[in-house]
């Protein structure tokens, strides 16, 4: 059934969005051109320069829930070492972890 809000050309779109062939195509087309786009960019930006890139072991998100899990164990009374063992980290991520609480950026907050 149409929907009178959108126009015809949206809600064919819509529709063809969701095709399996389109998806693949779309895909492909990403895969064989984003590298090209990337490597110009970076060329612009740094041109005859060596580019390092950092990529951090874990993202934010899982880093924020690490450091919520470790702190609530610590907070229910857990030694560093219990809670290390039980979260899978070094003992010195929870030392780091607890040593930092209420800082921004390794300053205290303001």
């Amino acid at each position: 059934m149409a929907d009178p809000s959108k126009g015809l050309l949206t809600q064919l779109a819509e529709r063809c969005a969701t095709s399996p062939v389109l998806e693949r195509a779309v895909t492909s087309a990403v895969r064989s051109t984003l590298p090209g786009i990337i490597q110009g960019v970076l060329r612009e930006l740094f041109p005859g320069e060596t580019v390092r890139l950092y990529i951090p072991k874990i993202g934010a998100e899982s880093r924020t829930e690490r450091h919520t899990s470790v702190l609530q164990a610590l907070d229910a009374g857990r030694s560093a070492q219990e809670v290390a063992k039980a979260l899978g980290v070094p003992a010195r991520t929870v030392r780091h972890i607890r040593a930092r609480r209420g800082t921004i950026g390794g300053k205290p907050p303001p």
